[in-house]
């Protein structure tokens, strides 16, 4: 394929080492994956980099290839990378995804980016070929789904990602450069015909949309690239912002922010805190919109002092209690089983373990090798802690400030149907060692359970 124009290559191309100056992480890191789909864009990257491994420049580089399956021609493209990679004696992989997953972007993206994750050594750097005329599809696509700054700051240049990290070097590059130097090389590389149907949002993009606006603003790629800059550059502001507001209002842990602190900020700087802190707790949650920033003001915070609401958010909660927000993740449910005396047992994750320890004058009167039963909250459980009357289950845990979405998993210890313990809060009056005996108390760790004392 001949070269589609006359003008110089970029230096980046001309010279692959000053890809090295631009990012350091090159040569530095410890394994180089090129994320390599046989077509156009990854074909050049792959050939830049192994131009300088040849050279001794980069310490380990590989290929991986994701075969989605969605096209007749998906085993012929993955043969064609096994092959390139062959014939510059580099390790290649392909990872097949599983079949079912359908053709939706976004689907398509998450396995594609699990696969990477998976394959990614330590330390490593994943690299990826976008270039200039993604960034602006994917700045435009994002204004049109109404994406703050953040969004509008499109694809970043390098991020943290599974142990290592992602670049994409070529960002700053038009395609037609890549064209002009894959055609000066002699690559060869595949075309994938979806590609040129617009039913993709993004190809409608691309095959109808940018042609327009290029044709009447010829330098929109680059505008629309500065565009993304100032955008990255305020969205890195809004987040200097809000880590500086978290180290006011999270909680004695990184799941709680603090009600009495977020009702001192503006609304938009809360909104703001709001959205940093849900993301801080799970890089893949989805950003929290106007809607659900919304209801948080509404059903949450403005919900009365001594209120306990719930909201759901995608696969998690946020609750309030005690003054203040927690982001709390699905628990797995428990189910009733057996515990020996004087040996660990091990709850699901994350409730922990329940172990024993040798106390004089304290814990219960238990034989070790005795077998109890192991239940949870269910209705109407009540136990007699030493020296003290009565309680009900829900009044003691709510004593020992056990969230409310966290009680019907604390571990409540039976012989028959006499409750003996309710984890390590309370003890049953009646079956405790006397001051000159030694007791066997149970000892609840719970590592990942934030219950107050």
């Amino acid at each position: 394929m001949a070269p589609s124009r006359a003008e110089p290559l970029p230096s980046l191309l001309h010279d692959p080492r000053r890809l090295l100056q631009a990012h350091p992480l090159l040569a530095t890191a410890p394994a180089l994956v090129v994320g390599y789909s046989g077509g156009l864009d990854s074909t050049v990257l792959l050939h830049l980099m192994h131009q300088l491994y040849r050279q001794g420049l980069l310490a380990d580089l590989r290929a991986l290839h994701v075969h989605h399956g969605l096209q007749n021609e998906a085993d012929a493209w993955a043969e064609h990378c096994r092959e390139t990679c062959a014939s510059l004696a580099l390790p290649f992989a392909c990872v097949r995804l599983p079949p079912g997953l359908g053709a939706a972007e976004a689907v398509a993206r998450q396995a594609r980016y699990r696969a990477f994750a998976d394959h990614l050594p330590s330390g490593g750097v994943l690299l990826q070929a976008h270039h200039r005329q993604d960034q602006m599809e994917t700045v435009l696509f994002r204004l049109l789904r109404g994406c703050g700054v953040k969004g509008l700051a499109g694809i970043p240049q390098t991020r943290p990602f599974a142990g290592g990290h992602l670049l994409r070097p070529l960002l700053t590059l038009a395609r037609e450069a890549l064209e002009d130097y894959a055609g000066a090389q002699g690559l060869t590389w595949v075309e994938d015909p979806s590609n040129a149907g617009s039913h993709y949002s993004r190809n409608f993009l691309r095959n109808d949309v940018v042609p327009l606006l290029r044709g009447r603003w010829p330098g929109i790629e680059a505008q629309v690239a500065l565009t993304a800059a100032h955008c990255a550059e305020s969205a890195a502001l809004l987040e200097e912002i809000a880590a500086s507001d978290a180290a006011q209002a999270v909680g004695p842990h990184a799941g709680m922010l603090r009600i009495d602190a977020l009702a001192k900020l503006s609304p938009a700087r809360r909104a703001n805190l709001l959205r940093w802190w849900w993301r801080e707790q799970d890089a893949d949650a989805p950003l929290l919109g106007p809607v659900q920033l919304r209801s948080i003001e509404q059903e949450v915070l403005a919900a009365a002092t001594d209120a306990t609401p719930r909201l759901r958010l995608g696969e998690n909660m946020l609750c309030r209690y005690r003054g203040y927000l927690y982001r709390v993740t699905p628990l797995p449910a428990l189910h009733d089983a057996t515990l020996v005396v004087g040996e660990t047992l091990q709850l699901p994750v994350p409730f922990g373990t329940l172990r024993w320890q040798r106390t004089p004058g304290r814990g219960l009167r238990l034989r070790p090798g005795e077998v109890l039963a192991l239940r949870f909250r269910r209705v109407g459980e009540s136990i007699k802690p030493v020296g003290r009357p009565r309680k009900s289950l829900k009044k003691l845990l709510q004593e020992h400030g056990v969230e409310p979405w966290l009680r019907d998993c604390v571990p409540l210890l039976y012989r028959d149907e006499t409750l003996l313990a309710v984890a390590d809060f309370a003890l049953a009056e009646q079956v405790c060692v006397q001051p000159d005996e030694v007791g066997l108390q149970p000892l609840w760790d719970r590592p990942q359970l934030h219950c107050g004392a």
